[in-house]
């Protein structure tokens, strides 16, 4: 068997089309963009974005199947969706500095489920958004995240106790269900203990441990209740 001296390479096909690449004339194309879905809704603003891929242009200026109110997806899924036609030019117009361009959404009060807030607004501008519990503002990044949903709603998320803690301080009785025994402690005056549907013990959370907890969801002997 002849054995090859030196390095051999093979090509193989795939199924990823090649773009192509305007050499005679390149788009330049004006429109209205859902910035409040790009990577930096403040850089997208009457700024021209040389995008070479559909990925680029969604981090760009962002994107969105509503083509009636957003005139420049319809060119991004025209050019890269549709005929493969790279690079081009997007540049946004639509400014959320001008008052003619944005709705200034009113407070209003939401259920929090699962720790889980739904905010059923579209085309919030993440960066301006106000989220309070009580007198207390929260922190994003710290006491919340917030992420647009794909009917375009927004889902904050709840990272700490401060909406629970603020509405304890005015004496208002809070009730939370959990299993992390981590912030029931740090949360919680009594713990009410359930296993198998049933409570199996009350205990002070300012004196109880993780140990005795855990005894009480498996109900193991030893796990001692206050009355």
């Amino acid at each position: 068997m002849a054995y090859k001296h030196g390095v051999y390479n093979t090509e193989q096909a795939t199924s990823l089309t090649v773009p192509i690449q305007g050499i005679a004339g390149l788009q330049v194309i004006f429109g209205t963009a859902p910035i409040h879905l790009a990577k930096d809704p403040a850089a997208a603003v009457n700024t021209p974005k040389l995008v070479y891929s559909y990925k680029e242009a969604v981090e760009a200026v962002g994107y969105s199947d509503d083509f009636e109110n957003f005139t420049l997806c319809q060119s991004i899924s025209a050019c890269f969706q549709v005929f493969n036609v790279a690079p081009i030019i997007l540049v946004n117009v639509l400014d959320p500095n001008k008052a003619a361009h944005v709705t200034q959404n009113q407070a209003e009060s939401c259920d929090v489920v699962d720790g889980v807030v739904l905010y059923d607004k579209k085309y919030v501008l993440l960066n301006t958004l106000a989220v309070k519990n009580g007198s207390a503002t929260l922190v994003a990044g710290s006491d919340y995240e917030a992420a647009h949903e794909d009917d375009g709603s927004v889902a904050i998320t709840l990272l700490s106790t401060a909406a629970e803690t603020e509405q304890k301080m005015k004496g208002i009785a809070v009730m939370y269900v959990g299993e992390d025994l981590d912030v029931l402690l740090e949360l919680c005056d009594r713990i009410v203990v359930l296993c198998g549907g049933q409570v199996s013990g009350v205990v002070d959370a300012r004196t109880a441990d993780k140990r005795q907890i855990g005894a009480l969801m498996t109900r193991m002997e030893g796990g001692k209740t206050d009355e």
